[in-house]
């Protein structure tokens, strides 16, 4: 659940952010990407920083404050109407996103191990891919009905917001019970 609607968030602001930054926002082109270059460094410096906080930290508390770090950036991006504004969304996303990335990998194997790796990414995807799909489409569609992206991305903004919160409530899994011979010995 939290995965999912973390990619929904990631596709939905890879595919509408140019368009929001130039028609909503009103920026350039070359300042629009600009935001984008900055964004990006920004998520290296989160990949970085996250992995040496989940080393130190709770790691579910540091993907929480990374998503919610996020969604805060996406509510500062829906409602922004300058350059300065939008690129203070993309340092915030950008670090937070990044922070965020580490700690999902490192979760996943420490709470079902390595062998199971392959296994959980395989089965996340079938949940994630179509979120992936959906988010764009909706806030378009948002966007088509109201004529900007603003109540599509507070809305992403919100279900992010969420995710920080099912990040907490997140626990390792228990190992199922060990069955038993007829002989009492464990099998």
């Amino acid at each position: 659940d939290v995965y999912k609607r973390q990619v929904m968030v990631i596709s939905t602001i890879a595919v509408h952010q140019f368009a929001h930054m130039e028609q909503g926002v009103l920026i350039s082109r070359s300042s629009a990407a600009l935001v984008v270059t900055v964004l990006s460094v920004m998520n290296i410096l989160g990949r970085i920083s996250g992995g040496f906080l989940g080393d130190k930290f709770d790691k579910r508390l540091v993907s929480a404050l990374g998503m919610a770090g996020a969604s805060i950036a996406v509510y500062i991006f829906a409602t922004s109407d300058s350059l300065t504004e939008t690129m203070v969304f993309g340092v915030i996303y950008g670090f937070s996103w990044g922070i965020r990335g580490p700690m999902m990998n490192s979760l996943r194997g420490e709470y079902f191990g390595r062998s199971s790796f392959g296994k959980i990414i395989g089965a996340a995807s079938l949940i994630t891919t179509p979120a992936a799909i959906l988010g764009p489409i909706f806030a378009g569609f948002m966007a088509d009905t109201m004529g900007d992206y603003t109540s599509g991305f507070i809305v992403i903004a919100i279900v992010s917001g969420l995710g920080s919160i099912s990040f907490l409530l997140t626990r390792r899994p228990q190992n199922p019970p060990r069955a038993e011979s007829s002989l009492g010995n464990v099998i």
